[in-house]
C-alpha cells in the first residue's frame, strides 16, 4: 500500500537567506530554528528548519 506524502521538510544555514528566499517562494514555511546544528568551516551554525504539509498547503 503507498501512502501520499503529508509533510516534507527542508533545512538551510541560518546565514543563508538566498536559499530560505527559495524555500519560501516554493511555499515551504519556517517552523524554527536549530541553534548550532550544523558544523562547517570548522564553526558551529544555526539552521533554520522549513516545511510543507499537505493540511496547510496543497502539494504541486
Amino acid at each position: 500500500m503507498t501512502r501520499p506524502c503529508s509533510r516534507n521538510t527542508q533545512t538551510t544555514y541560518a546565514n543563508n537567506p538566498a536559499s530560505a528566499r527559495v524555500l519560501e517562494k516554493s511555499s515551504f514555511v519556517l517552523e524554527g530554528r536549530l541553534k548550532n546544528n550544523a558544523f562547517k568551516d570548522g564553526k558551529l551554525l544555526d539552521s533554520l528548519l522549513y516545511a510543507k504539509t499537505r493540511d496547510r498547503i496543497p502539494f504541486a
